[in-house]
């Protein structure tokens, strides 16, 4: 039998000895425990192993694996042990399964789904680190053309981390929809455009109904990720039709910073200006006593060029 963990619940003496009881196919006292309650009337122990992953009991389920019930059983929907454990942050049972052999990259029949999906999509950064480092596909796109990174776009800043340094790639589109639209529109964290833009994301790679990241900042007003996006290039006006989008009380403060940075005659000439504000702004506070050079410095390390 595996030794019981600290943070299992249910590895307790009464609890192992029903498990003895039910491995061995004896019956205990109908309702004597919880872990009983959940395994009954399963002949196989195969729908206790989905139920133990997604419940998180980690001790029933290697108590199962090393009876012999196959890690990677599916259930009705196509969904294996490991998304269940994954799309629902169980890390000790998520380990477990893939020591077991289970497959990282299995994709269910109905949405094409992996368990780095489910593990994305809940915000789960452990159990998206254990996949990645058991050959998880971190650009496996699923039934809708959705990568993991795009399902994690738009709200987890550490799990869009802990993809991209595994190699996902910042562009993967293979519905219209890149990571780094979904992240404008959704309002993600600044973090995560942050973070995909340092990748190398495009900033003016266009949707399927050319809209890029920048005119969805601004229609939606997402004021944070509009100087990100304009100081990795993103133009202020364009293909994409930036003049026509509408305005509102909702997106004015996004639209107003956009309206200076073309009033100063684009992003270089902005950053200039805001540059020179900032370096006599510390000039009076500091009395006059430091060198221009220096106010630069100062300046430079405080402020984001261009402003945040």
């Amino acid at each position: 039998m595996p030794q019981a963990t600290q943070n299992d619940q249910f590895a307790t003496p009464c609890h192992q000895k029903c498990f003895a009881q039910i491995l061995a196919r004896h019956k205990c006292t109908p309702g004597a425990c919880r872990i009983c309650r959940l395994l009954q009337n399963d002949a196989d122990n195969e729908e206790s192993l989905t139920n133990a992953a997604e419940k998180g009991f980690a001790y029933c389920l290697a108590s199962l694996i090393d009876a012999g019930v196959a890690p990677d059983v599916a259930d009705a929907r196509g969904l294996s042990p490991l998304h269940h454990a994954a799309g629902n942050g169980r890390t000790a049972c998520v380990e477990l399964l893939l020591a077991a052999g289970a497959d990282p990259n299995r994709a269910n029949h109905a949405a094409g789904l992996t368990p780095l999906h489910g593990a994305a999509l809940g915000g789960h950064v452990e159990c998206l680190r254990l996949l990645l480092e058991k050959g998880g596909d971190p650009d496996r796109c699923d039934n809708h053309g959705l990568t993991p990174l795009t399902r994690a776009a738009g709200k987890c800043a550490e799990c869009v981390q802990v993809l991209l340094d595994f190699g996902a790639d910042p562009d993967a589109d293979f519905c219209g929809w890149g990571p780094l639209h979904v992240a404008t529109r959704s309002g993600a964290p600044k973090a995560v455009v942050g973070a995909l833009l340092a990748a190398g994301a495009d900033p003016n790679l266009p949707r399927a109904d050319g809209i890029t990241p920048l005119a969805d900042a601004l229609r939606r007003g997402r004021r944070s990720a509009v100087p990100l996006l304009m100081r990795a290039g993103a133009t202020v006006v364009g293909t994409d039709r930036l003049l026509l989008l509408p305005r509102g009380a909702a997106n004015a403060d996004a639209w107003a910073f956009a309206d200076a940075v073309a009033a100063a005659g684009g992003w270089a000439a902005h950053v200039r200006a805001d540059r020179r504000v900032w370096c006599s702004y510390a000039r009076k506070c500091t009395d006059g006593k430091l060198v221009d050079d220096v106010l630069g410095l100062v300046v430079d390390f405080l402020v984001p060029p261009g402003g945040s």
